[in-house]
């Protein structure tokens, strides 16, 4: 019996709307712990332009699905002018034979066992792995190579002419805004960063249901001189507490959550003390949808607190839990992606 086809998306995406395609997702069950790189080796670069790319798309559907039976395939094609993907990024693929239940795979097209790696296909594949590992809080570093899985036949892939250690370099630069392609900024040596994130107070809203929602952006509340600011619930917020924001009131009994960090492993049990980021009525967990501030911070529109969003948080963390985390740097302008469900 063939298994069930997972269907793939098909789609090619330039870096930036790569990176916007991605901010629209959202996990339920399936969460990858590292990205498992691959070349195609058939079609050579060379090759993959002979056809539209919608074209390779369907046929390697085709392959895939109908010659080898598999359920999937990798999640992304990357070539040298388009990032595409293939397999949904939400759910388990089939590339690697240990890693297919907890990686991506991506394919970057070429054989580069022989040829040149083409700076191309190396730039997007440096984009597109920077908005992967930034998205789900994964360290580059554990980015593994086809020919390191023990149980794979291709024991050269993704060829002798990717240099690993220079990929993994190109992502962290990106990710830490070296290059200018992404947002995550960082302060000039010797200047103080401003507050990116304030909580702001509000009495109403409507309570929230249980559910738990994946790869939230967190920043940081209640540190430096808001230490001791006043709580939407009364009281103030204390930094050194695990005490989270979250962008609509909470009756007392829904006050209590549980922030997990993908990225060291950690999680936390936090009491929910103030209202915010941004929103003040933005009860996303009651309807399924993701945080109102992400469309906000990329269309560039005003929140509920009158201000354009320089970023696309939708819940604020303590100092105290980015300490919890092992997140560093200075007070106040750190940021990760979190789950978080109610307890």
């Amino acid at each position: 019996m063939m298994p069930t086809w997972k269907g793939i998306v098909g789609r090619g995406f330039t870096p930036q709307d790569f990176n916007e395609y991605v901010g629209s997702l959202s996990f339920r069950d399936w969460r990858p712990q590292f990205v498992v790189v691959h070349n195609t080796s058939a079609p050579r670069l060379s090759e993959w332009h002979s056809h539209p790319g919608e074209e390779r798309m369907r046929n390697l559907e085709h392959f895939y699905r109908d010659t080898q039976g598999w359920s999937a395939g990798p999640h992304l094609f990357i070539a040298d002018d388009l990032i595409w993907v293939f397999t949904p990024l939400t759910t388990s693929g089939v590339h690697s034979p240990s890693w297919n239940g907890i990686s991506w795979g991506v394919e970057m097209v070429g054989e580069y066992q022989e040829e040149e790696f083409s700076p191309a296909v190396r730039e997007n594949t440096a984009d597109a792995l920077a908005t992967l590992h930034a998205w789900r809080g994964l360290d580059p570093n554990t980015i593994k190579f086809h020919k390191e899985d023990p149980l794979t036949t291709h024991k050269t892939c993704p060829g002798r002419n990717v240099d690993k250690a220079d990929l993994i370099r190109r992502i962290h630069e990106r990710i830490a805004g070296d290059t200018g392609e992404h947002t995550i900024t960082r302060p000039e040596p010797g200047v103080t960063p401003p507050v990116v994130a304030q909580s702001v107070p509000t009495i109403s809203g409507p309570p929230a249901t249980a559910v738990r929602f994946t790869n939230i952006t967190a920043t940081e509340f209640g540190g430096g001189s808001e230490a001791g600011m006043d709580s939407a619930y009364g009281g103030t917020v204390d930094p050194s507490a695990l005490q989270v924001s979250l962008p609509a009131r909470l009756p007392t009994e829904k006050r209590q959550v549980r922030v997990h960090h993908l990225a060291s492993g950690q999680s936390v049990l936090c009491r929910v003390n103030d209202v915010g980021p941004w929103n003040t009525h933005d009860e996303y967990w009651t309807a399924n949808t993701r945080p109102r501030a992400e469309a906000q911070h990329r269309n560039r529109t005003p929140a509920e607190n009158g201000l354009v969003p320089n970023n696309d948080a939708g819940i604020d963390l303590t100092p105290g839990v980015f300490d919890a985390f092992g997140v560093s740097g200075p007070v106040n302008t750190r940021s990760t992606h979190v789950d978080w469900e109610f307890v």
